[in-house]
């Protein structure tokens, strides 16, 4: 093809465009950008179909690579006029190349130079051209988005999905689906396989075939920010129900969700349209005879089997909240099934058992593996076997962070930013949370009151059952969520703070059908939580000893947990045995007042038994502290 021809094919392309181009600008100079949207993907639709049919012109690559630029540089230029952004663009760019049939790539007899082998005429021709370097990374991009659909933006990195193979629970291992960075030599062999590259060679006079140049790949990945390939949140292995109520159900990339919903083959029946309160009754009692063996500490009316059901709803709607809390499941012997029920929300969710962590004797390596599950976008990651008090600042951030998080990756000169909608769970035996993770997570307890639980028999393996019966647990979960969203008569309780759609959609709809509140739970949680126990303990002491409303140093306050009795005894030993445990060092039990300071200003404010400790004055650069009373504070709030 001539340049000549190349322009005549840009040309025709463009005026295809020309009137929806036009009542495009009409429409928003008439304030109405919304039907210009409307305008612009029925454009794009249309302009996608032509090239989809086109066979007698566009059947050349050079004329096919003009074609697909063209219409890049036309959604770019409706995208200005209908005052959109350029991430929408590609958004309609990707809407309307998936609502009709694939581009069709017509085949010709291979020529001079063509082979089988490297695809022929199938590959658009890029030639590599000095001073061109801007456009050919283009046309490479406009190649790529063609011929490579497995290519995403995950925040700010660029990815494709895998599926690897994982450590499991019980020194096991299972598969899942995850991403993984587009690396420079990736990128060159897939630029390689999905284009034909041609460069002049001066002493034959003609352009020879060669591989991707480094250069163009790196150019290209060097483009963050710029990159107009579809983003993705992550990817999902069953149906779900979106934000709005309305249902995902076709594989493949979702343009509303930005998710890639792979099925790995499996089948659904179609979920109701509007399932009615029996309906969802039926559903959630099919996934409470899914649990009914295992062994609940508070039984069927306590809120312990309501945690284990909310694990399941809320690990189908994980992807349609901003946050949802971890949901944690404690025993007090091995072998209780606590693994057993985060398998069984990961085998209704993806099919697949779910991928564990450990907790690290480092709490910085711990961090760190965190992170790497994060960065794998994967749909569940479970901290397994927890044999300490879990208090992670990033764990934390990962639960209540709404869209994305900002990593610090070892390796990386920079900060990396993914996108954050992990279902997260936590097993342990006698598990303990500490600090902010209180508030953040709901506590399963499983009391098999034997010495041996392992040893016990059942008729049914709930996992399998699971595996068996996937589609079916699936509907019913999807069931439920779906009844209450279009329910006229809501429950009314307070939402938990921080996870507040979570609340309206998964927690409430739990209540709403009669059970529990798994938010009951939270009680047991705090309970445990050893830096509550060390503030009930100060508050309780330092209410004996000082009193309510009297401001006191820190200084001053060791001098009176360090006085004496005649006998050599501590004067005041329940306020001493406190500030031990909070700072001391040393064989001898010393008080440290840098690091009782210190502990003071972290935990102040933070309310126990309707008490607070804040900072009431600061005189000649000295901090004095009171202990104040507040009030009764319930779950949500004030009471």
């Amino acid at each position: 093809m001539t340049a000549d021809d190349a322009a005549a094919a840009e040309l025709e392309i463009s005026a295809a465009l020309a009137d929806e181009i036009a009542s495009a600008r009409r429409l928003v100079g008439s304030a109405d950008p919304a039907q210009a949207r409307a305008l612009l993907r029925r454009a794009a639709a249309e302009l996608w179909k032509a090239l989809a049919v086109d066979a007698t012109v566009h059947g050349d690559p050079a004329a096919r690579a003009v074609a697909l630029q063209a219409v890049v540089d036309t959604l770019n230029d409706c995208a200005a006029v209908a005052q959109i952004a350029a991430d929408e663009a590609q958004t309609i760019f990707v809407e309307a190349k998936n609502s009709d049939k694939p581009l069709k790539r017509p085949r010709r007899a291979p020529g001079a130079g063509d082979s089988a082998a490297d695809g022929g005429s199938e590959r658009p021709t890029i030639k590599i051209v000095g001073g061109k370097l801007p456009q050919i990374v283009d046309e490479a991009e406009a190649a790529l988005m063609a011929g490579a659909p497995d290519f995403y933006r995950f925040g700010d990195q660029l990815v494709r999905p895998v599926v690897e193979e994982v450590p499991a629970a019980d020194m096991t291992r299972t598969k899942l689906h995850r991403l993984v960075p587009v690396t420079k030599p990736h990128l060159v062999d897939e630029l390689t396989r999905i284009a034909r590259w041609e460069k002049f060679d001066r002493r034959s006079e003609t352009w020879v075939s060669v591989n991707c140049p480094d250069q163009i790949s790196e150019t290209y990945l060097a483009r963050e920010g710029r990159w107009r390939l579809p983003p993705l949140v992550g990817i999902v292995n069953a149906p779900l129900l979106r934000s709005d109520g309305s249902l995902l159900d076709r594989p493949g990339y979702d343009v509303r969700t930005a998710l890639l919903y792979r099925s790995d083959g499996a089948t659904f029946d179609v979920v109701p349209d509007r399932p009615t309160r029996q309906d969802a009754d039926r559903a959630l009692g099919r996934l409470e005879n899914l649990v009914s063996t295992f062994p609940f500490a508070s039984g069927a009316d306590g809120p312990d089997r309501s945690v284990a059901l909310s694990a399941i709803l809320s690990a189908l709607d994980r992807r349609a909240v901003p946050t949802t809390p971890a949901h944690g499941f404690s025993a007090p012997v091995a072998g209780s099934g606590k693994s057993m029920l985060v398998d069984l929300a990961s085998v209704i969710v993806t099919g697949r058992r779910a991928p564990v962590i450990d907790q690290s004797k480092d709490d910085a390596e711990t961090d760190k593996r965190l992170i790497a599950a994060l960065l794998r976008g994967g749909a569940i990651v479970s901290f397994d076997n927890v044999d300490r008090p879990l208090d992670s600042a990033l764990f934390c951030q990962a639960l209540t962070s709404v869209g994305t998080m900002q990593l610090r990756v070892l390796g990386y000169s920079r900060d990396v930013v993914v996108p954050n909608s992990a279902m997260f769970f936590i097993t342990g035996n006698h598990l303990t949370l500490a600090g902010d993770l209180t508030r953040r997570a709901l506590v399963c307890r499983l009391d098999p009151g034997c010495e041996r639980p392992e040893l016990r028999q059942f008729s049914s393996d709930p996992v399998q059952m699971a595996k068996e019966n996937r589609a079916e647990y699936v509907v019913a979960g999807l069931t439920v969520l779906r009844a209450y969203f279009v329910a006229e008569q809501r429950v009314t309780i307070a939402p938990l703070g921080s996870f507040e759609d979570w609340s309206r959609r998964v927690r409430e709809a739990i209540v709403w059908l009669g059970r529990p509140d798994p938010c009951d739970s939270m009680a047991f949680v705090r309970r445990a939580d050893p830096v509550t126990a060390v503030l009930a303990a100060l508050f309780g002491a330092w209410r004996s000893s000082i009193g309510g409303g009297k401001a006191i140093t820190v200084q001053a306050l060791v001098e009176m947990a360090d006085r004496v009795t005649p006998d050599g005894g501590a004067s005041y030993p329940e306020l001493r045995d406190a500030l031990v445990a909070i700072a001391s060092e040393g064989r001898g039990n010393e008080i440290n007042v840098r690091r009782l300071g210190k502990w003071l200003g972290k935990y102040e404010d933070r309310v126990m038994d309707g008490m607070k400790i804040t900072r009431r004055a600061v005189k000649a650069h000295t901090v004095q502290w009171v202990l104040s009373e507040v009030g009764f504070v319930g779950l949500n709030g004030f009471a």
